[in-house]
C-alpha cells in the first residue's frame, strides 16, 4: 500500500484472524477484523493576524510569514517563540492550548492550528507639555 494511502484514513486493511493474511477491505477469508493504519506525523498550522508585525519560529524548523504548516512527528513536544518587528507588540497567542505571551510549548498528538496576534504600537496621544502656561 503507498504511504499516501496509509496516511490518509479511512483506508483499511482486512487481516484473516485465522491465518494472518492481509486482505482488501471488503473481502472475506475467514474471520476477518480491519485495521487502520497509524499516521505518524501531524502537522502544525500557524496563522499571523492583528495590524502589526512579525515573526514565529520553533525549535529552529518553523520560521513563518503570514501563514506556514509543519510536520511533525507524533508525540514531538515543540516550543513556539514570537517576535513582533517594525513598532509592533507580540499581543498573544490563541488555539492548540497556546495562551499569553510568552514562548508556547505543545505536544504534537494531532493536526494543530494556533494564531498568533501581532498589533501596531499605538503613537503616543499625549502632547508635550508647554512652559509659561
Amino acid at each position: 500500500m503507498s504511504s499516501t494511502t496509509a496516511n490518509n484514513p479511512p483506508y483499511a486493511w482486512s487481516v484473516c484472524m485465522k491465518d494472518g493474511s492481509v486482505l482488501p477491505v471488503g473481502k472475506s477469508g475467514g474471520y476477518t477484523g480491519h485495521v487502520w493504519p497509524v499516521r505518524n506525523s501531524v502537522n502544525l498550522v500557524i496563522s499571523k493576524s492583528g495590524t502589526g508585525s512579525g515573526t514565529v519560529s520553533s525549535d529552529g524548523k518553523i520560521n513563518c510569514g503570514s501563514m506556514c504548516i509543519g510536520m511533525y512527528s507524533r508525540s514531538l513536544r515543540v516550543t513556539l517563540t514570537a517576535e513582533a518587528i517594525g513598532g509592533s507588540t507580540f499581543a498573544g497567542w490563541s488555539g492548540g492550548g497556546c495562551s499569553g505571551t510568552s514562548s508556547c510549548t505543545i505536544t504534537m498528538n494531532s493536526d494543530t492550528t494556533i494564531r498568533a496576534t501581532f498589533n501596531l504600537i499605538p503613537a503616543s496621544s499625549s502632547k508635550p507639555a508647554t512652559e509659561g502656561n
